[in-house]
């Protein structure tokens, strides 16, 4: 995924949902900065077994966080999730 994929709806986008949708192992954070906006994010059911500390800092506005069926997952436990 592209550093820039959101680049342009970021500031606009409320909702994304993305289950079974991915397959890559480490979520590109670079990409997922730009979603300021973001309020829903759908990440379940993909092969995603680690987020990286900083993926959800931008996102002021998220309230709703889907990451089930994931393998594997890890997490750093200063993104609050657990």
């Amino acid at each position: 995924m592209d550093d820039d994929a959101f680049l342009e709806v970021g500031a606009s986008l409320r909702s994304l949902r993305a289950s079974n949708a991915l397959y890559f192992r480490q979520l590109p954070n670079a990409a997922f900065r730009a979603l300021t906006a973001l309020r829903t994010l759908d990440l379940s059911n993909n092969h995603i077994n680690s987020v990286p500390l900083d993926t959800f800092h931008k996102m002021g506005e998220l309230r709703h966080l889907y990451l089930q069926v994931m393998k594997y997952y890890s997490c750093d436990k200063q993104l609050g999730i657990y």
